[in-house]
């Protein structure tokens, strides 16, 4: 069939999920930060009206191939950083 097309991400930067997200990772702004080679749901969100940030745990190298794997406690860490962003937004 033909192939799936997915919406691209053009989220704004530096929403206060993004700020709060940082500061949470101790993680300033890098050239690298901005975009991946591979598909999410945050095209169809931000065509919502949801602007999104997507994040997730282990190394992007390992992620999305062959033998793609991450150790356990980098997703269960995702946990941690989940409510310390929320914290950070809605108590702060």
């Amino acid at each position: 069939g033909p192939p799936s097309v997915v919406a691209g991400m053009h989220s704004p930067r530096d929403t206060a999920l993004e700020i709060a997200l940082r500061a949470v990772l101790e993680h300033g702004a890098s050239e690298a930060d901005g975009g991946a080679p591979f598909a999410t749901d945050g095209g169809e969100l931000e065509r919502g009206g949801i602007a999104s940030v997507i994040c997730g745990p282990g190394e992007l190298e390992q992620a999305h191939q062959p033998n793609e794997s991450m150790p356990r406690a980098a997703f269960e860490h995702g946990v941690d950083v989940v409510r310390a962003v929320i914290e950070r937004l809605c108590v702060s």
